[in-house]
């Protein structure tokens, strides 16, 4: 923090004092931000146990026979892509 000096070099104390006036919302924010470290990290692991699944269906998909594989995408594809497939 920077403090203005006087012609004297002295500090000039009401600058300082608005500044801290300032910070004081600044520092309720940051509170807020690190009460919300708990919910921060339930969020994370969900995303880290989601991770965990997809890579784990990439991996059964590569055991999966081609022609079955090949058949559930064409169940699975919106009737518009399919229309627009069949039409090249």
């Amino acid at each position: 923090m920077t403090m203005s000096q006087t012609s004297g070099s002295q500090p000039d104390h009401a600058a300082n004092d608005t500044t801290e006036i300032v910070g004081q919302p600044d520092v309720a924010e940051l509170l807020a931000i690190a009460r919300s470290e708990g919910e921060a990290i339930r969020r994370l692991n969900g995303c880290v146990e989601q991770l965990c699944r997809v890579h784990a269906a990439k991996e059964a998909l590569l055991q999966v026979d081609p022609a079955e594989l090949r058949a559930a995408l064409l169940r699975a594809a919106p009737a518009g892509l399919l229309q627009h497939k069949e039409s090249l």
